[in-house]
Parts: C-alpha cells; structure tokens; sequence
C-alpha cells in the first residue's frame, strides 16, 4: 500500500495494489527543494517525489500507476491524475458523464488493422453532415482521400486498400486515417502490412 505525505496534494490518499508486485526495488529520497508526496509502509520509505522549481516541475514515482487499485474519495486513481495535472499547471477538460449522446459523429476501428489487402473503417453520424476520410502518412502528408461527401445519419464505413490517390500501393507502415465533418475531427492510426 501507498499513503500520501501530509501537507502535500496526496494527503488523505491512500492506495492497494492491484497485483503482487507492481513496484521495482528502489525506493526514493527527496534530496533539496523536492518533497515526498507517498510513502510506502512495507518497510517505511518514500515511494513518489515531486519537484517544483517554478518553470520546471517533475514527479519522479518507484510503482505502477496503472496498478492502484480506488478506494473511496479522495483515493481514486482519476483523482491523483487529476491533482498531477494541476501540479503541472494542466487544466483538465472533457465532456461531461452522461452527454456522449450529444457527440455528433464518432469514428470507429479500422477492422482489420494491421492489415495487407484492405482494411474497413467504420463511423458513425448521429445527424447529416458532409464527411471527409482521409489518410496521412507519419510525415503529416496526405495521401488518399477515401470519402469526401454529404451523408445520412447512421452507421457507415469505407474500405481502404492500402494504395495511394494515384491507385498506387503504398509502403509498409502506419498510417493515420482523419475524419471530418462540421463540428468533429477524430483521428486513427492503422498499420500497413
């Protein structure tokens, strides 16, 4: 277990462990202006730090995020990434629980992906709109356009066959295939085989 230092924004925190071993063997000393910010019983020693030099701020941590297991508030891992980000200065944005309806189109998996000959893509339009597909290389060049018109709302897909505008085929690799309409941009990679 893990149990924020009092004082800090870990205070009242206090996380399991999801697995056996989740923590490599080191442990960590805050050394000058940087602090503990949790500490791990088992024997006692500081298992995160953080540092905090105005225009330079890191948290150096000897467990997996991943594997905390939440307890009640304030002991969620939402809620620790959460005060990270405001450590750092980020403010979190997002849309709200409970309006996904209001999405307007949303952009599905490429299936199958990696693929050879073709692959599909699928999105979804919850209203009209014009929909523009196309796929750049890692460069940020664009490479084909597979879609570029008005559709209905509804389930929709496009195969995509690996080739370039010019029909010709293009070299292993990945590939991001962008999605657009009026009010959404959704980006994917794919893989090319």
């Amino acid at each position: 277990s893990i149990t924020g230092e009092a004082g800090t924004f870990t205070e009242e925190m206090t996380f399991q462990y999801g697995s056996v071993s989740p923590y490599n063997d080191s442990y960590l000393i805050a050394e000058g202006s940087a602090f503990t910010i949790f500490t791990s019983p088992e024997p006692d020693f500081g298992c995160t730090v953080a540092y905090d030099e105005g225009s330079y701020k890191t948290i150096g941590c000897a467990f997996e995020f991943g594997d905390l297991t939440d307890a009640g508030h304030p002991s969620t891992k939402q809620q620790l990434m959460l005060e990270y980000m405001q450590f750092f200065g980020t403010v979190a944005t997002g849309i709200p629980d409970g309006s996904r309806q209001s999405l307007l189109a949303s952009l599905g998996d490429s299936y199958p992906n990696p693929f050879t000959e073709h692959t599909t893509i699928s999105f979804k339009l919850q209203k009209d709109a014009s929909v523009s597909i196309e796929v750049f290389d890692t460069y940020g060049r664009r490479v084909a356009v597979l879609l570029d018109k008005d559709l209905k709302a509804g389930d929709h897909s496009v195969q995509w066959d690996g080739t370039d505008d010019s029909g010709n085929k293009l070299n292993s690799g990945m590939y991001l295939f962008n999605l657009k309409t009026n009010s959404v941009n959704a980006t994917k990679k794919i893989i090319l085989h």
